[in-house]
């Protein structure tokens, strides 16, 4: 990127299926992705919860996963995206955030 150019870049411009991900221990991200997923039904927008315990969903690289946690809630979220080219976006419920 010296010449401000990015290269093999791609620019997503829609997610069709929107993952929230959290560890079964962390009630209030539940709750969270409970009133996100209304919100995203009422666009239209298909979205669905996972807990980081169970088995692996099926992703695909127009996958979102979204990260209810703290910071190993978000590696193991990216861990799981990463498979599928998947994108993350992390929502700190942490006490740190390092990452």
């Amino acid at each position: 990127m010296r010449d401000g150019t990015i290269h093999n870049q791609e620019v997503r411009t829609t997610m069709r299926d929107v993952i929230f991900t959290a560890f079964r221990a962390r009630v209030d991200a539940a709750e969270i992705a409970a009133v996100a997923q209304s919100v995203l039904m009422a666009e239209d927008i298909p979205s669905r919860f996972h807990f980081l315990e169970d088995e692996p969903p099926a992703l695909t690289d127009d996958s979102l996963v979204v990260s209810l946690g703290g910071d190993g809630t978000f590696l193991r979220a990216a861990r799981l995206a990463h498979g599928a080219g998947a994108a993350v976006l992390a929502v700190n419920l942490g006490r740190v955030g390092f990452l």
